[in-house]
């Protein structure tokens, strides 16, 4: 019989995750009992910041994707050495920033991306969208993108918005057979922070927590039960 293992996941918005290194390793790691996977955005990095900055998080493998014009925006996901995984060249730009790595888990491979999309509304962004989710799809496995999509107006239970931008990206977001699964607000009365699934049921326990030091955002915790065989360390 295949064994089950439950991937336990954090996503938060950092602000600058150069400010909150110190918050990331002990809120999010050792108090939060080292989660599988740890997605973060606005991580604010640049080229001139070497991986080795996460040096720290000993036992994480690092995947970043900063941001490619201008100061700001930037994601990164933190995965657990003894998760086998590897990264996934997914299409990011101005309009939605994304990192992406495929988790290899044995009978139930799945997507897991950290993503984040600037407030600006135009067709480019909702473009860039779209050929995201192809892309994504195209891989024909179960995939979870979690971030700060800046969607304040959207109604996520009906996935839907009076907002017409918002609108046609939760129109998008439907049509690829997707699933919110945070119901908190995590930024003021806003949710803007979400956990987006393709496979109904995958995501179990999402819980709104505290921000990670001083963001403005609330960070999240899930948890992802696959079943499979698993190595006990990326080779």
């Amino acid at each position: 019989m295949a064994e089950t293992r439950v991937f336990n996941c954090v996503a938060f918005n950092s602000r600058s995750v150069v400010k909150k290194l110190l918050d990331l390793y002990f809120e999010v790691i050792v108090e939060g009992n080292s989660p599988d996977l740890i997605a973060i955005c606005e991580t604010w990095l640049s080229g001139d910041i070497p991986d080795s900055f996460f040096s720290l998080c000993k036992g994480y493998s690092v995947f970043r994707q900063d941001r490619l014009i201008g100061k700001g925006g930037g994601v990164a996901l933190l995965v657990k050495t003894s998760v086998v995984c590897h990264s996934v060249s997914v299409p990011s730009d101005e309009f939605f920033e994304s990192v992406c790595v495929l988790v290899k888990s044995g009978i139930t491979n799945f997507l897991f991306c950290s993503v984040y999309r600037p407030p600006a509304k135009n067709n480019a962004c909702l473009s860039s969208f779209t050929k995201l989710l192809n892309f994504l799809e195209s891989y024909n496995l179960p995939i979870v993108i979690v971030g700060d999509l800046n969607l304040p107006n959207a109604s996520w239970s009906s996935m839907t918005s009076s907002d017409s931008f918002t609108a046609e990206l939760l129109r998008d977001l439907l049509s690829h057979g997707f699933t919110q699964y945070v119901n908190e607000p995590t930024r003021e009365q806003n949710l803007l922070d979400v956990v987006l699934c393709s496979e109904r049921g995958l995501v179990q326990d999402t819980c709104v927590k505290a921000p990670v030091g001083n963001s403005d955002h609330c960070s999240v915790s899930f948890k992802l039960p696959l079943a499979g065989s698993f190595c006990s360390e990326r080779k």
